[in-house]
């Protein structure tokens, strides 16, 4: 690429300044990419209206090495729209406007470069595509992908890197009255982190993600509160993972001893925010539908987002069905158990928080989804989880599984 801008006249480019999105073109079985170039750290939609827009680039990989330039544009207000079929990108959509009402130009992939195709389309009509949404501010930096490429094993991942790191905040009051706890918080949390990369690298090789996948875990004194990153993304994408700290209060409690059994605690939540994160960024659907999910109550992608989750964990072999049902009974005792010892016991509450209550809820419908996605295994219910899978959510589950099943089988 760097060539390429030499030969065209172009200055050079900053790695600092660069995003990156990953992507299948038709016919090829090697990554290809989406490069936007940005002449400094101001988003393109910013100086789309200046002298010096963003420059974008699609890159096609070459069987014996290197990449060559299949397409340039310039990006301005509106994203590219990158038509999917299958795991596969065959068109392409870009908006020279930079206005309310904009209307896209219609570029096909020949399996060399993308040629104009008559007509246009508007922003309705992009919408209601299978089409992946990208500019500068939804794709990764990428001095970001590098440091996660060179950081972690992601030899192997199929399109994006991985990586996974453990946030500590300033949440001491949890641990505050036991010094011996402490020092085992910092060991426990140390395992925990061991213990689940090689689940996110195997994500990464397992599925097709056109952006980083950036995967956290957090100390939380509020643990029970839920992190939906999808509630606070839209073109910036949000950042998904789990607190630690209800796993270490349920193995404190006795509830679950140390070792698979603790790590399937914190598993099975970031496994779930994995699965709706692949329901939002990666899975062949459109914009609009993906707005509407977002939009939807809380329950609706909570409920597809586990469907996802429980069956990457039986399909990869990362959380087999019972040790998930299993990680669900202990996770309901947890909470039950910390009403009685911190809300009841501590602060003298009478009834569980609202938070706590959410939180249990959430269970519902994590145990809900694990019955529908056994069911569409043909395995049996799950004993003492709540009712068997039916109707409405059955249709679901099934179509849920039918888009993990094209985006893995490729």
């Amino acid at each position: 690429m760097d060539d390429y801008l030499v030969a065209t006249g172009a200055e050079p480019v900053p790695t600092a300044t660069r995003k990156l999105l990953w992507l299948w073109l038709d016919g090829d079985k090697l990554p290809d990419a989406l490069v936007v170039l940005r002449t400094r750290r101001d988003e393109c939609a910013v100086v789309a209206t200046g002298p010096r827009p963003c420059r974008a680039l699609v890159l096609a990989a070459e069987p014996g090495g290197g990449y060559r330039v299949a397409a340039e544009f310039t990006l301005r207000t509106q994203p590219v729209a990158l038509r999917r079929e299958g795991a596969a990108v065959r068109g392409l959509y870009y908006s020279r406007d930079t206005g309310a009402h904009a209307l896209y130009g219609q570029y096909r992939y020949d399996g060399r470069n993308f040629g104009r195709v008559d007509g246009e389309l508007d922003e309705a009509g992009v919408n209601a595509l299978p089409v992946l949404l990208a500019d500068d501010r939804s794709m990764s930096a990428w001095d970001d992908q590098s440091y996660a490429a060179r950081q972690f094993p992601n030899d192997r991942a199929r399109l994006a890197p991985f990586r996974l790191h453990y946030d500590e905040q300033a949440f001491a009051a949890f641990r505050r009255d036991d010094e011996v706890e402490d020092a085992r918080y910092g060991e426990r949390v140390r395992a925990l982190t061991d213990a689940l990369v090689p689940d996110a690298q195997t994500l990464a090789e397992a599925l097709p993600w056109p952006h980083t996948l950036e995967m956290r875990l957090w100390a939380c004194g509020d643990w029970m509160v839920p992190r939906r990153f999808w509630e606070v993304e839209d073109r910036r994408l949000g950042r998904l993972g789990t607190c630690v700290d209800g796993a270490i209060f349920a193995v404190r409690q006795r509830l679950v001893a140390s070792g698979t059994p603790l790590v399937d605690l914190v598993r099975l939540p970031l496994l779930q925010q994995a699965g709706i994160a692949w329901r939002l960024r990666v899975a062949a659907d459109s914009p609009q539908n993906r707005a509407q999910l977002r939009a939807a109550d809380a329950a609706t992608l909570l409920f597809q987002g586990s469907v996802a989750a429980t069956l990457l964990g039986h399909q990869l072999r990362l959380l087999p069905l019972e040790r998930a049902a299993g990680a669900i009974t202990t996770l309901r005792q947890g909470a039950e158990r910390w009403f009685e010892v911190v809300e009841s016991g501590r602060e003298h509450f009478v009834s569980p928080t609202p938070e706590l209550r959410a939180y249990s809820q959430d269970l519902d419908v994590l145990a809900a989804a694990h019955q529908c996605a056994r069911r569409t295994l043909g395995q049996p219910p799950a004993r003492g989880l709540g009712p068997a899978c039916d109707g409405a959510r059955l249709e679901t589950a099934r179509r849920v599984a039918s888009l993990l099943q094209e985006d893995m089988s490729r």
